[in-house]
């Protein structure tokens, strides 16, 4: 005979009403009579266990994955723009002296209209990404880079060339502002090192210009070299608009819903969707008080699988209390006064001193950065870049004859004559653009060990010492081309950690304004530059004497700021 089956306890319904009305809401009855927790949702646990975070905590917990891969590769394809810009020019005035019969005159006007255009870009690109945002700013300078970068490659006239790529020097015053989405959508853990990245976009940008007009520029003509020298912008174009605003930006503007749900989706592309699920808000910071002026942050670098860990205290761009105009609008509930985004901000107390600093250091990097550019092509070039010749001509490499050697007093330019190509020593100039490289090399792996302040004043003393060697007579052409490159690659190095500097040292209410200011500054030296480095009634080793002073003293201006950006909370 089987064993009788033993019956589960049967439970009365109102029991299980009564059971269930005495116990928490976050348990259900099973079967077995048992109380387990509740599988339902439900909108009052998730509003007990809601959290508000700051946006540094935010970052922290998106990582670093394919969003900000993805940002870095779009910014650094605008943000190359500029360089292939600056090679493009030396190729480019060159060429069209030689294929339009142009006067001396009209070909520094040509290169004068691109910098000329870039400082006006400067000036407005700024105010307009801190009122319609950063995405939008980037979006429409790029176009301008764009298409009148392309319809460069369709001019017949002097006039016409020259209009264009003024209109693409706007465009390009503008590139800052992608540098700027990428700073504010990094944790400070990560900050320095994806921000240094970037610069091999800069890197990559000279290199693709010199290797472009050496497969280019001996065969064929250089509209299509300037065709060709668009397309990295063209690209990033294409892109921009699937690139998400810069959330720092959002909050400034109140738009925390925005701000919450682009940081969500970035989460949830780097596969950490569940350590934003509770947040309920994302606040700039919590200070609460006039007087906060640090933050905490605590990030771990495996997290994203990039970087160090910190967790220290670090102060804040800015106290609250430095701000207290009645009229600033409130960035959120859990923070301070914020201050105006008036660009006038800049020339006011705290933010005076630190902005008139960074624009001198600006003025002289472009004087010296530039310089050095226009020195290169003395080097290497075995001809006079005033003079056109045929297109089988071969460069000399004796260097008693080289132009930096030459009583350059002697020298006369003359009016090219149509259909003679000017030379140009492309294997030289594509290896200073390697020295580029190792710059960028060095101080990626340097900036968040030693420090901005400490690298970038190395690098910009470093440069002036080896600039002011190449004024020595009589230096064998490889001393001459070894020092070069150290000076090439340190200005690079010093330029580069300045770009890292300036987000990290403005408050986010005007820091596209002051970045794009900061621009305008070096571009107004980009275009003095020329008539310094080829005076020719002035001696070259009195010039290179003057680039060496000024790296000198971009390093000492350098080490002036106020604070020391290493692992900073943007505000």
């Amino acid at each position: 005979l089987s064993p009788p089956i033993a019956k589960k306890p049967s439970i009365p319904l109102f029991h299980v009403v009564i059971s269930y009305s005495s116990t928490p809401r976050s348990m259900a009855l099973e079967k077995n009579g048992r109380l387990e927790p509740q599988r339902l949702h439900d909108e009052s646990l998730d509003a007990d266990h809601a959290e508000e975070i700051t946006l540094t905590e935010a970052f922290n917990r998106v990582g670093f994955g394919k969003q900000q891969i993805f940002i870095l590769i779009v910014c650094g394809l605008a943000f190359c723009t500029d360089s292939i810009e600056v090679g493009l020019l030396s190729f480019l005035q060159q060429e069209v002296k030689c294929d339009y019969g142009l006067t001396d005159t009209q070909e520094s006007t040509l290169t004068g209209a691109v910098f000329a255009g870039e400082m006006l870009g400067a000036f407005m690109w700024g105010p307009i990404a801190d009122f319609v945002g950063r995405k939008w700013a980037s979006i429409l300078s790029a176009f301008l880079v764009a298409v009148a970068g392309i319809a460069s490659g369709f001019t017949n006239t002097f006039i016409e060339i020259t209009v264009l790529r003024c209109i693409v020097g706007v465009g390009v015053g503008g590139m800052g502002v992608p540098f700027d989405l990428l700073a504010e959508f990094l944790p400070p853990s990560l900050r320095g090192r994806v921000l240094f990245g970037i610069e091999f976009f800069w890197c990559g940008g000279t290199l693709f210009v010199n290797g472009i007009a050496w497969a280019i520029l001996r065969n064929h003509s250089w509209k299509l070299f300037v065709k060709i020298c668009a397309v990295p912008v063209l690209l990033a174009l294409v892109a921009f608009p699937f690139l998400p605003e810069s959330p720092h930006w959002l909050l400034t503007k109140g738009r925390e819903d925005e701000a919450k749900a682009i940081l969500i989706k970035a989460a949830n592309q780097n596969g950490h969707g569940d350590k934003m699920a509770k947040v309920s808000r994302v606040i700039l910071d919590h200070s609460h008080g006039p007087g906060a002026s640090s933050q905490v942050v605590s990030a771990e670098g495996g997290d994203g699988g990039v970087g160090t860990s910190i967790n220290e205290t670090v102060p804040l761009m800015y106290a609250p209390s430095d701000h207290p105009e009645p009229s600033s609008p409130a960035i959120n509930s859990g923070s301070a006064t914020a201050p105006s985004s008036s660009p006038l901000q800049l020339f006011k107390r705290p933010l005076r001193y630190t902005f008139l600093l960074l624009l001198a250091v600006w003025f002289c990097t472009g004087f010296t950065y530039y310089g050095t550019v226009i020195v290169t092509p003395m080097v290497f070039n075995s001809t006079n870049s005033t003079t056109c010749g045929p297109t089988n001509a071969t460069p000399s490499t004796d260097m008693n004859t080289s132009p930096l050697f030459l009583d350059l007093d002697t020298s006369t330019a003359t009016t090219a004559a149509p259909n003679h190509r000017p030379q140009f020593d492309f294997v030289a100039l594509f290896t200073v653009g390697c020295a580029e490289v190792l710059g960028c090399i060095v101080g990626f792996l340097l900036i968040d060990r030693v420090g901005r302040k400490k690298l970038a004043a190395s690098a910009y003393i470093t440069c002036g010492v080896f600039t002011a060697m190449l004024s020595i007579p009589n230096l064998p052409h490889g001393v001459a081309i070894a020092l070069l490159m150290v000076a090439r690659g340190s200005i690079l190095l010093g330029t580069s950690v300045t770009w890292v500097q300036t987000p990290e040292l403005l408050p986010t209410v005007v820091r596209a304004t002051g970045h794009s200011w900061c621009s305008f500054a070096t571009r107004g030296s980009a275009f003095s530059t020329p008539y310094w480095g080829d005076a020719e009634t002035i001696p070259l080793g009195i010039r290179l004497g003057a680039y060496a002073v000024v790296d000198v003293l971009s390093g000492i201006g350098t080490l002036l700021y106020p604070l020391e950006t290493l692992g900073m909370v943007l505000d």
